[in-house]
């Protein structure tokens, strides 16, 4: 049916065909590493207010936790101290598949701006705790407003340029 030359063709056209796809795949793979998506990276975040009267400051963090195709979940925490006493706190906020905060969960506040970048304002109550954030493109939480019977905090992201 087919001539020795013509199986060699085919052999030499499936490896090269496997080798584009090995080749591409290392791209796609390098190019990922080289410009992560940020919705999947920690950030870090100045937090000051006030703690029990007294002037507080301290940091917090999100953590990316990929839930499922539909949902994904950051994981906040925070720690402040006024020289003497601390306080520290953790909450999860819940986006859907289209980077927006699950509105099943959170109330919606409206939209504005942190210095040039439009946010949509969103809140809710977690132990206690009256829980106010700013989130712009690709789920990026640029600031939280957390307001509990000792505390009044603001949390700003501190690792990337405003």
């Amino acid at each position: 049916m087919y001539d020795s030359s013509s199986k060699i063709v085919i052999v030499i056209l499936a490896v090269f065909l496997m080798a584009g796809s090995v080749g591409l795949y290392a791209m796609s793979m390098l190019l990922s590493e080289t410009n992560p998506d940020v919705r999947e990276l920690p950030h870090e975040y100045d937090v000051e207010g006030s703690l029990d009267g007294s002037i507080c400051f301290g940091e917090g963090k999100t953590i990316f936790i990929p839930e499922s195709e539909v949902q994904h979940i950051y994981s906040f925490y925070y720690d402040v101290a006024d020289g003497g006493a601390t306080y520290s706190g953790d909450f999860v906020i819940a986006f859907d598949k289209y980077d927006r905060p699950a509105d099943n969960i959170y109330d919606y506040e409206g939209e504005g701006k942190i210095l040039d970048v439009d946010v949509t304002i969103w809140s809710f109550d977690h132990k206690g705790s009256h829980i106010q954030f700013y989130v712009g493109e690709k789920c990026l939480i640029y600031m939280l407003n957390i307001v509990s019977d000792r505390a009044v905090l603001t949390a700003t992201i501190s690792d990337i340029d405003l």
